[in-house]
């Protein structure tokens, strides 16, 4: 009876050793010995081969040349809305100073590097030219900011060493905030007189106009095709000529405009009698 038992156990137990043997043969390939005829080392093969990962490289760079433009252009038009949103911050600023002005605009013109009030008249009756700050200080409480002052496109944006610094404050932006109806326009004090939201408009040489064609605010440009003063163009092509413009209106619409239909807004003058 005991040597049966005996016997049994050792069947039973040469079994399990063997499906043990089998399991480990089977699930764990890396622990059994390469074939002896093959007499090579076994190596794991390499995640990419060199021709896998150029093929990589120059898919990834065949994606970023057809993506960049697009986002090149993104970047433009997001700066070209910035520009259209100033403007029309400014015409809610010059409507909220209206408002507590009896209809009267800022009393100013300016350019680049100067403003010019309408009553400020030199010795010889025509008029002095004065900083950006003493125009953009009526202006701040109603919500003007250094960021609004300046178009993205241009150098000064965000820059706060052209922003109520005196002399070395500058705009890239131009302003004809007031009426004009004798010969000179914008760039001679001598014709200048108060703009109100609610009083008939004078342009240039007498003509009339209506508040939707009176230009108050825009960006500052040359002629289409001259580069001799190409610094002012904000929206300029690689080459610097003038590529487009916003213009703030007097009755509060702007409007995106190319060549031919842009409007100079340069200099206010600096003949003999222009005094600082």
């Amino acid at each position: 009876m005991t040597d049966i038992f005996i016997s049994t156990a050792l069947k039973i137990g040469m079994k399990y050793s063997g499906s043990r043997i089998q399991d480990a043969r089977f699930t764990n390939p890396s622990s059994v010995a390469c074939p002896e005829q093959s007499r090579r080392v076994c190596r794991r093969s390499p995640a990419f081969t060199l021709i896998e990962l150029l093929v990589v490289i120059a898919i990834i760079a065949i994606l970023c040349c057809l993506l960049l433009p697009a986002l090149t252009n993104a970047k433009k038009m997001a700066k070209l809305i910035t520009c259209a949103n100033n403007l029309k911050n400014m015409a809610a600023t010059v409507a909220t100073y209206a408002g507590d002005y009896d209809s009267t605009l800022p009393p100013f013109n300016a350019d680049i590097w100067d403003s010019a009030r309408y009553d400020n008249f030199a010795p010889d009756g025509r008029g002095y030219k004065g900083r950006l700050d003493e125009m953009w200080k009526l202006m701040t409480p109603y919500g003007f900011t250094k960021n609004v002052a300046q178009c993205p496109f241009s150098g000064n944006y965000g820059n706060s060493s052209v922003w109520m610094n005196t002399w070395a404050s500058r705009s890239s932006y131009f302003y004809t905030m007031t009426d004009y109806s004798q010969y000179g326009g914008y760039w001679d004090p001598r014709t200048y007189k108060l703009l109100m939201l609610t009083r008939s408009i004078t342009g240039n040489f007498g003509t009339s106009m209506s508040p939707a064609q009176k230009e108050i605010v825009k960006d500052t440009c040359t002629d289409p095709h001259d580069l001799s003063a190409s610094y002012a163009n904000n929206h300029r092509t690689s080459k610097g000529y003038l590529e487009s413009q916003n213009i703030l209106f007097l009755d509060g619409h702007t409007e995106f405009r190319r060549p031919p239909r842009t409007s100079k807004g340069l200099g206010l003058g600096a003949g003999t009698g222009f005094y600082y």
